[in-house]
């Protein structure tokens, strides 16, 4: 677990807050569209991480873009992962 304090300041919607409730998604329509929600803003924060990395790097953090871009490559396969899961979904 990580020591950090968020700070989400940006301009795309995440349906209210944070607060996700884990109780199950009974309607087939509701996972795929939450599912299909997730995907797209799992690609936000990629846009968003890419913005960051080209920060770090114009200020000299060659390492911690690294890490930031490595963070990116896992949002892209885990976004694979949910294209295809949202493929086996009628």
């Amino acid at each position: 677990m990580s020591e950090h304090e968020p700070t989400h300041d940006n301009e795309h919607d995440h349906c209210g807050s944070h607060n996700h409730q884990h109780s199950t998604i009974e309607s087939a329509d509701k996972l795929k569209a939450l599912l299909h929600h997730m995907y797209h803003h799992n690609e936000d924060h990629t846009a968003e991480l890419d913005t960051i990395v080209r920060s770090l790097e114009e200020q000299g953090k060659p390492e911690v873009a690294g890490k930031v871009k490595q963070a990116i490559e896992e949002y892209k396969k885990g976004n694979a992962l949910l294209d295809e899961a949202l493929k086996e979904l009628p």
